[in-house]
């Protein structure tokens, strides 16, 4: 299984997509979490810088950050899944060292992002690649995790 990584090529449609077919992944699903699924593809398309992971032209993973704080240079992960016949191979940790490389190339100091307490899977993966717990938001239901780069 060859998986190629891009930057920002992926289609708005392809986007929405692949969320749709991850939206039971995430915790709580993506449909109780974002209002409008066509919306938040338009907002990140347009503000975020998207990590694509795929086989062939199949986007099979996917990490959508905002690298426009240049004031505080604090990069924000608004979204980060891989589908679930691809996970555990790796693809989430090379779209991860791809967003840190590319904040650490445009002087960002830290990456932040907020994961739901429930979703341990996701607080141990963030754990390995160096996050710490910065703080608990959201009527306690969302934890605030830090990298320094």
């Amino acid at each position: 299984m060859e998986i190629s990584y891009s930057l920002n090529t992926t289609s708005s449609n392809t986007i929405y997509n692949y969320l749709i077919e991850v939206a039971d992944s995430f915790i709580p699903n993506l449909n109780e979490r974002v209002v409008n699924i066509k919306d938040y593809v338009e907002k990140i398309k347009s503000k975020a810088i998207i990590f694509e992971a795929k086989q062939k032209d199949h986007l099979v993973g996917m990490l959508a950050a905002y690298f426009n704080d240049h004031n505080s240079n604090i990069a924000f992960i608004t979204t980060m899944s891989v589908a679930k016949l691809y996970q555990n191979k790796g693809i989430a940790k090379s779209l991860m060292l791809e967003a840190i490389k590319y904040g650490k190339e445009h002087k960002f100091n830290k990456i932040r992002l907020e994961v739901n307490k429930r979703n341990e899977k996701a607080i141990v993966f963030y754990k390995i690649m160096n996050y710490s717990i910065t703080n608990i938001s959201y009527h306690n239901e969302f934890i605030v995790m830090e990298l320094c780069i």
